[in-house]
């Protein structure tokens, strides 16, 4: 298994160079098959080290001037535009002072201080609750993004990778999208 941008994993996948692929994409390519697996919703954090941290009545005015660590992925046409969009339509004024195509770098910036970012809810849970990192507003939080396991409609599997394939897409047809995430978090602890 390989963590990579979603851009990489969705070009892997149209050259049949990968059996499957869980990844960010707004508009799914001819010849890949494609079922919703998370609809992660993004809100902004701080963390523990940055000016902002553990103030409870911040409004979203608050946040206009602040630099911004972002995913490299958060620009006009790619995979986490609505994030640019918000930030735009907003009247952000910030710098982007860092980014990454990892999540658990931006994470880790975010944590160190080097400014305001948007991470997916469900994912930051632990870091929230042990004094890590700080939700900042707007309460209903940013924006909402699919994330989709992603197959070759024409690709030769092997057996085991026949397999693996429709265990997964079980899965997803077994769940709720909310029971998706409990079974995460489950599965996590």
């Amino acid at each position: 298994m390989d963590v990579m941008p979603s851009s990489e994993i969705v070009t892997l996948m149209q050259q049949r160079a990968a059996t499957a692929g869980i990844a960010l994409s707004r508009r799914i390519p001819k010849r890949l098959e494609s079922k919703v697996f998370l609809q992660q919703r993004y809100a902004l954090f701080c963390g523990r080290n940055h000016a902002l941290f553990g103030k409870p009545d911040i409004r979203i005015e608050d946040l206009l001037g602040e630099n911004f660590v972002s995913f490299a992925s958060d620009a006009l046409g790619d995979s986490l535009s609505p994030l640019t969009i918000f930030r735009d339509q907003r009247g952000f004024s910030g710098r982007i002072v860092a980014s990454s195509t990892q999540h658990d770098e931006v994470k880790r910036l975010l944590i160190a201080g080097f400014g305001i970012g948007c991470l997916p809810e469900h994912s930051v849970q632990a870091d929230l609750e042990q004094g890590r990192l700080w939700r900042l507003p707007p309460g209903e939080g940013v924006c909402s993004v699919e994330l989709h396991l992603l197959w070759h409609r024409d690709a030769q599997l092997t057996p085991a990778e026949t397999a693996f394939l429709k265990h997964f897409r079980d899965y997803i047809d077994g769940y709720y999208m909310a029971e998706r995430l409990a079974s995460h978090e489950l599965a996590v602890q």
